[in-house]
């Protein structure tokens, strides 16, 4: 015998289910490819996978190397979320701990690297 509340979850599910579909049928599709230049987004285009061909192509120049190199380093902080950089803050650096061996010296050392943290 079940209990009283799976009947409750088992007409949830199939409510979700079926809303799902009703919703996901209306969904408009275009019935043909945007004009020529109207989109060029690459993501659109074919997806690449390990079997490509992808020949190195160096460039030309030292110019237009330093030239890609900027673009690259511009895409890659922006990506990692540091375009334009964080204004520098003091570390508040604190030396917590001072052993000192023959030849050596180790020191913990606790810094703030986001202000107001310690």
């Amino acid at each position: 015998m079940r209990e009283p509340g799976w009947t409750a979850v088992w007409l949830c599910g199939a409510f979700l289910l079926a809303a799902g579909a009703i919703v996901g049928s209306q969904v408009p599709v275009p019935a043909t490819a945007p004009a020529e230049g109207a989109n060029t987004d690459h993501r659109l285009g074919p997806l690449r996978d390990l079997n490509g061909i992808f020949p190195f192509e160096p460039n030309p120049s030292r110019e237009a190397w330093r030239v890609r190199s900027q673009g690259l380093r511009r895409q890659m902080r922006v990506a990692l979320g540091l375009w334009p950089w964080p204004t520098r803050t003091p570390l508040n650096a604190v030396v917590a701990r001072k052993v000192t061996r023959e030849g050596y010296t180790v020191e913990r050392v606790f810094f703030e690297s986001v202000p107001g943290t310690s």
